[in-house]
């Protein structure tokens, strides 16, 4: 959407880490390593779970990781009802589609799932072709935005919706603005929030293709609204 600039790096002066060895350096090689290995164990229990467990696991593992870090969390101007980033593609991979379609079905009402379908097939319809910078410039929000612009699977929400954040949402929306004239206004973000979660997606996908499982991923929506209607298939 813009460019990003960040105002810590992402590898230096950090507290306390909770991976390598040194005090003040947080070793996301180590970090990577751990989640993979994580996923590794969950894809081998042979259950037809595994998948959706490796992908809870490493969420979990991840999540935890930056509550250690509240000061890192402090930074973060993000919080429900911000929704000015949630007009972009999103990959996912299909332990995350898993997650998501599972929630849909369990913690949703029967009739607003009803309603998350219809908005589902048609953003799939409106965007199916078009590239990231079109997609960007029709401005159609995630089917997955409520009326009021709260996230309805933020508890599942995939990796890389997790890894984007803003140090100030009026950047965020100032941006928007700015784009509809072809200008670019730079989001202050942080570098370390995003590395953790896409770190967090490359360990999972990386598992997945060690265990000989599919590791391509898919649009967000395009792959929950198929995971939902093969669902419905009979048999």
């Amino acid at each position: 959407m813009t460019t990003r600039q960040n105002d810590l790096q992402p590898e230096l002066q950090l507290p306390a880490p909770a991976y390598g060895p040194h005090r003040h350096q947080f070793d996301f090689s180590t970090y990577f390593q751990d989640l993979t290995t994580l996923a590794r164990h969950c894809l081998a229990a042979g259950e037809a779970s595994g998948p959706a467990a490796a992908g809870r696991a490493i969420q979990d593992r991840a999540e935890a990781v930056l509550a250690a870090y509240p000061e890192k969390l402090a930074l973060i101007a993000c919080a429900a009802g911000c929704s000015h980033c949630c007009i972009m593609n999103v990959a996912v991979l299909a332990p995350e589609v898993a997650a998501i379609a599972d929630h849909l079905k369990t913690a949703v009402p029967s009739a607003r799932l009803a309603m998350i379908r219809l908005r589902l097939e048609t953003l799939v319809a409106a965007t199916r072709n078009l590239t990231e910078e079109e997609r960007l410039a029709l401005h159609r929000s995630c089917a997955f935005l409520d009326e009021r612009g709260y996230c309805e699977i933020h508890p599942v929400r995939p990796f890389l919706c997790r890894r984007a954040n803003s140090v100030d949402a009026k950047d965020c929306m100032r941006a928007l603005e700015m784009q509809e004239g072809g200008m670019q206004v730079p989001i202050v973000a942080d570098l370390f929030h995003e590395r953790l979660f896409e770190q967090a997606f490359l360990a999972l996908a990386r598992a997945l293709d060690e265990a000989g499982t599919d590791s391509a991923s898919g649009r967000l929506s395009e792959e929950v609204l198929r995971h939902l209607q093969d669902a419905d298939e009979p048999g």
